[in-house]
């Protein structure tokens, strides 16, 4: 072998374990990156799951307070009716007398 191929050699060794070298730190990053990436997806699905809960509590806090409007709004009846007896019974006992 001459110099020139020796040299030649040499420097496409030094370049293949550059490579090599960059090949690791990449392979190092994208494991980290998919690391990272798994991470994110777990905390999108719990992010979803505690959104449809959320949301399935927000349902039922609505309809708690549709029951709640009728309780109020049957109170409110049955006051009425009750100062209309009171009422009747008034003129109940007018015309008795």
């Amino acid at each position: 072998m001459t110099e020139d191929d020796r040299k030649f050699v040499a420097d496409f060794e030094s370049r293949v374990r550059q490579l090599m070298m960059e090949y690791q730190a990449l392979k190092a990053e994208n494991d980290r990156l998919n690391d990272t990436l798994k991470s994110k997806d777990q905390t999108i699905q719990q992010l979803k799951e505690k959104n449809e809960q959320l949301a399935s509590d927000y349902e039922s806090l609505k309809v708690a307070k549709m029951i709640q409007i009728s309780d109020s709004e049957m109170e409110d009846a049955q006051k009425r009716i009750t100062k209309l007896v009171r009422e009747i019974d008034r003129c109940i006992s007018l015309i008795d007398v």
